[in-house]
């Protein structure tokens, strides 16, 4: 089977890529950004510039790539609004699943996705007004709040915990609140956060899950996974089946919930429409998601497997900064010391595959030079 995937040099697509072409596939790439070197991954048998995302003529360029390719299936990475919104036309001269535009624009959208949740008789966060969120901080000391972009942009970017009044109060200052939302801060430990990937064929059946949860995350208040560990919990992926349903889902969805401290019920904080940043950790640990996709999308049966529990991921970026916090300022340097080296020794994903050599380090000098000129 031929599949195309895009933004191909992003951290998902790249896990897609090589999924694919683990699982048989041959498999093409695109993006609108080059590395250094027109690098590009060895798993793609070719690479082709595509325009960006924001530009207007993004569509005709994609659907000139498909063309050119053949290929069987397009396989969206990062972002999927484009081809959501211009699904007919791609499924035209190709294969895809991924939701219809409004059901993508109530999942992109964090606080359409609570107040969808909420009319569905989903648990999840209250939502708040600014007047709304100063009475609830006044109310009890114990009370925060987690303020949230309204738009999916993932890597936990933009989350900030609100303590109390003098906070918020700096916060309706400077920041436009109408990129911005406020909702409760649900209690409870890292541990408590849960992650449900999922994927659904075009009748919108269920076909795949994976569930996890974090032992680490940074920052500490509220951001991206630094540790994960598989789990088995098929009851977290009953709870949001009424919002697939509802909104007649296909293609992959991620979903984070954390579980209330208060009454350890299991809270839906957001859904995140489109493969996420560790999908090598789903694969290595046995559910192949972007090669189960290009299955259903040409009509194909998928089963699912029974994954390994207990193995881990380690994002080490962000795990680096904890152990760096824990060393720095935390009570047991000691005991942080024995952790990481358990962690290490755990079984777990391999976030690099070195066989890519060039379009690692390709990609890691792009990056760097990116962060650096901001």
């Amino acid at each position: 089977m031929k599949v195309l995937v895009t933004e191909a040099t992003r951290n998902a697509s790249n896990a897609i890529v090589q999924a694919l072409h683990g699982a048989g596939h041959q498999v093409f790439g695109s993006d609108c950004r080059r590395l250094p070197f027109d690098a590009h991954s060895r798993y793609t048998s070719a690479y082709f510039p595509s325009a960006a995302l924001a530009d207007e003529g993004y569509t005709a360029a994609m659907l000139d790539i498909l063309s050119r390719t053949g290929a069987d299936v397009l396989v969206p990475g990062n972002q999927v609004e484009p081809f959501s919104r211009d699904r007919a036309r791609f499924a035209e001269v190709t294969h895809l699943l991924v939701p219809d535009y409004p059901a993508w624009q109530a999942t992109y959208y964090n606080d359409r996705t609570l107040e969808s949740c909420r009319r569905l008789g989903i648990d999840c966060p209250m939502l708040f007004s600014v007047d709304e969120a100063r009475d609830y901080l006044r109310e009890d000391a114990v009370h925060k709040l987690m303020l949230k972009p309204r738009a999916d942009i993932g890597g936990g970017q933009g989350l900030q915990l609100v303590h109390d009044q003098k906070q918020l109060g700096r916060l309706v200052e400077t920041l436009d609140l109408e990129q911005y939302f406020l909702q409760e801060f649900i209690p409870g430990p890292v541990s408590s956060m849960r992650s449900v990937a999922v994927l659904y064929d075009s009748n919108s059946e269920l076909q795949l899950f994976f569930t996890s949860h974090k032992l680490r995350q940074w920052p500490q208040d509220g951001g991206i996974c630094a540790l994960g560990s598989s789990t088995w919990e098929p009851e977290l992926v009953e709870l949001v089946q009424p919002f697939f349903a509802h909104w007649k889902w296909q293609g992959v969805a991620e979903v984070e919930f954390k579980i209330d401290a208060r009454d350890g019920s299991a809270k839906l904080i957001e859904i995140n429409p489109r493969f996420w940043g560790h999908t090598h950790y789903a694969v290595q640990a046995g559910v192949n998601f972007p090669a189960a996709l290009c299955r259903l999308a040409v009509g194909k049966a998928v089963s699912q497997p029974r994954y390994r529990v207990g193995f881990n991921y380690i994002n080490w970026s962000p795990y680096l900064r904890c152990l760096s916090a824990d060393l720095l300022h935390g009570a047991d340097k000691t005991a942080a010391l024995h952790a990481f080296l358990a962690n290490l020794k755990a079984p777990r994903a391999h976030n690099i595959d070195w066989r890519d050599w060039r379009f690692t380090l390709a990609k890691a000098a792009f990056e760097l030079g990116d962060s650096l000129g901001r």
